[in-house]
């Protein structure tokens, strides 16, 4: 993650009042195979910077980093699912 983005996050716990509350929406991935597949073919794509897999957080690694900026009661609601994975090893250019 980010260094900036945790040190913002760590702040809005610090400034809310006690029992205070913060709604936001993060995009995550999950264990699922199908997302073990997209992440696969979107790993083989070119030039991607090398750290890209790092930034890929699933949702109990960001609720564990909730629970470390202090927020007491965490819990990720999954809004909708991915597409299904295609049938291929590597994402196909079509030219």
């Amino acid at each position: 993650m980010q260094n900036k983005m945790m040190a913002g996050f760590n702040d809005a716990h610090r400034i809310l009042k006690p029992g205070g509350k913060a709604v936001y929406n993060m995009s995550l991935v999950d264990d699922s195979d199908n997302t073990k597949k997209w992440i696969e073919l979107y790993l083989s794509l070119p030039d991607l910077p090398h750290n890209i897999r790092d930034k890929m957080k699933d949702a109990s690694e960001w609720l564990a980093a909730c629970k470390s900026a202090g927020f007491s009661k965490n819990k990720a609601t999954k809004i909708y699912s991915e597409l299904p994975a295609p049938d291929t090893e590597i994402f196909i250019s079509e030219k």
